[in-house]
C-alpha cells in the first residue's frame, strides 16, 4: 500500500467490507481553478480539480447516476458515451461515491472506437476498480470477431493478478490484488513500452512491438468485460465495481501516476 497521504475523504461504508476505499474531495476547491487545465496552486504545491478536463484529457466516465442517462454512460470530457448492456447497476453507493455494479455474467458498457478515443501510440487509462470475486475478468479492452484483442485483466489463472495484453502476450503484475477492495490500475504507453501502476505507484514495464489498443482493425472499446461478435456479446465479464474511468492522450509520468491517485486526476 502506498505510503503517501491521499487527498481524500472516507464515507461509511455501504457495499461489501474490507478497507474504505477513497473519495477525492473537491468541495473546496479554488477559484482559482484555471478553467482548462483545472490547476489550482495551493499551499505551495499544485492541486487538481477532477471534474475539469485537463489540456491531453480525452474521455472520462465517471460512471454514476448522475453522469448516465437512461441506457447510456455520459462521457464527460467529451462525446464518447458508452451503451450500458445486459447486468450494469448503475446507481449503487460505495465507499467512493456512486458507482456501476456489474454482475460478472451479462453486465458491461461499449465505448467508442479506438479512433475516437486516440488511442495512439501515446495514451493513459486508469480506472478505480474493486472485485468482489476470483473470475477471469477482462475489464478494459477492445477485441475483433478473429478473437484477437488487448485489454487491462484480471489473472485468469486465479491467481489473483492484474495483467496488461497486447495482443501477443501478458504482462502481470507480482503481487496478487485482494477482492473487496478498490484499487486505482493506470495503464500508460508510449511508443512501444507499456507501463502499469497500482495505486499511483509504479510496478513495472514491458516493450513489445505489438499496437495495444491502438489497432484500428478491432472494433468497440469496452468497459466490464470484452466485446465478443456483436455488440450484446462479451466475455470474461466483471464481477465486481468500476468507476472514473478516464483517457488522456499522453503517457504520464511517475508524478502524474501518484497524483492520479492522491487527487483523482492528473
Amino acid at each position: 500500500m502506498s505510503s503517501k497521504t491521499p487527498f481524500f475523504r472516507t464515507k461509511r461504508k455501504r457495499v461489501g467490507s474490507g478497507t474504505p476505499p477513497p473519495q477525492w474531495d473537491n468541495s473546496n476547491w479554488s477559484d482559482e481553478a484555471h478553467s482548462k487545465s483545472g490547476v489550482v496552486i495551493r499551499d505551495g504545491g499544485i492541486v487538481v480539480d477532477p471534474s475539469m478536463k485537463p489540456k491531453a484529457g480525452v474521455a472520462r466516465w465517471t460512471l454514476s447516476p448522475e453522469d448516465t442517462d437512461g441506457t447510456t454512460a455520459l462521457d464527460t470530457w467529451g462525446d464518447n458515451d458508452g451503451a450500458i448492456y445486459g447486468g450494469v447497476q448503475p446507481d449503487v453507493e460505495t465507499d467512493v461515491g456512486p458507482a456501476y455494479q456489474f454482475d460478472g455474467s451479462t453486465g458491461h458498457v461499449v465505448l467508442g472506437s479506438v479512433e475516437s478515443l486516440q488511442l495512439d501510440s501515446a495514451y493513459t487509462v486508469s480506472q478505480l476498480i474493486r472485485f468482489e470475486s476470483q473470475q477471469e475478468t477482462w475489464f478494459f479492452g477492445n477485441y475483433d470477431t478473429e478473437d484477437r484483442g488487448a485489454g487491462i485483466t484480471y489473472d485468469r489463472e486465479g491467481s489473483g493478478r492484474i495483467r496488461w495484453y497486447d495482443g501477443i502476450e501478458f504482462f502481470t503484475l507480482s503481487n496478487p490484488i485482494e477482492t473487496q477492495r478498490w484499487y486505482l490500475v493506470t495503464l500508460s504507453r508510449s511508443g512501444s513500452t507499456y507501463t502499469l501502476y497500482l495505486d499511483g505507484e509504479y510496478e513495472g514495464s514491458i516493450t513489445t512491438s505489438q499496437t495495444g489498443f491502438s489497432d484500428s482493425s478491432r472494433p468497440n472499446v469496452t468497459i466490464g468485460s470484452s466485446w465478443g461478435e456483436t455488440r450484446t456479446d462479451h466475455r470474461a465479464p466483471l464481477h465486481g465495481f468500476m468507476k472514473n474511468i478516464q483517457i488522456y492522450a499522453k503517457e504520464i509520468t511517475s508524478e502524474e501516476a501518484a497524483r492520479l491517485y492522491s487527487q483523482g486526476a492528473i
